[in-house]
């Protein structure tokens, strides 16, 4: 397990910025590949391990935590059916809100998401309600189907508390997720790390 992600509040607040991300409520800013050089292949974006970034950004603090922003594995595929290839969340905006996976509270799309799914012919996208849900994987392996994980127990002791606490502190808008619930929801901005060192910040021009 890779250790504890650092970057500077004011750069984490430039994503923001340059995507016209609401500062005065919650939000999450994910980067996937973070560990690019300090964990597995160097210089690329490894799935099975925890080689991701998850930052809390609130009006006045923020909380960085070692996260999965991949699934675990690869399953080339076609179409959108039982055949469809393994799917990974595409980088973008995307809207997140309080509920359960396999009965415990995680978080679950709020929206219909875009994933990427490896492909027999070439990856391809794949627009739906996937319950690509934000949960606790292992406290080693990932458990991941194309969902957003953190270690076990990080993600139950910390993270999750505390969105959850922060969500309710800064009335974050409400909004149906995919149980049909009316809960707290936030963005969550899932940038590339490549692009983040390009300094390519714009992941989505939906608030632009």
């Amino acid at each position: 397990m890779s250790t504890q992600p650092r970057l500077p509040e004011r750069e984490l607040r430039r994503i923001l910025v340059a995507n016209n991300v609401d500062q005065s409520v919650l939000s999450v800013i994910a980067i996937r590949g973070f560990h690019l050089d300090s964990m597995g292949v160097k210089g690329k974006n490894d799935r099975m391990m925890y080689d991701d970034a998850h930052f809390i950004v609130w009006p006045d603090g923020v909380a960085a935590y070692v996260g999965n922003t991949d699934p675990n594995g690869y399953r080339k595929g076609r179409g959108f059916g039982a055949e469809k290839g393994m799917a990974m969340v595409k980088a973008g905006i995307h809207i997140y809100g309080t509920g359960k996976h396999k009965g415990t509270l995680a978080f679950r799309q709020c929206e219909k998401f875009t994933v990427i799914r490896d492909g027999i012919d070439g990856d391809y996208e794949d627009l739906g309600w996937h319950a690509t849900n934000w949960h606790a994987g292992g406290n080693v392996f990932t458990s991941s189907l194309g969902c957003q994980t953190n270690p076990r127990d990080l993600f139950v002791n910390e993270i999750r508390p505390q969105v959850y606490h922060l969500l309710e502190r800064f009335n974050n808008p409400k909004r149906k997720n995919d149980h049909g619930e009316l809960v707290r929801s936030f963005n969550y901005v899932l940038i590339e790390e490549t692009e983040r060192r390009a300094g390519n910040l714009i992941v989505s021009r939906r608030y632009l």
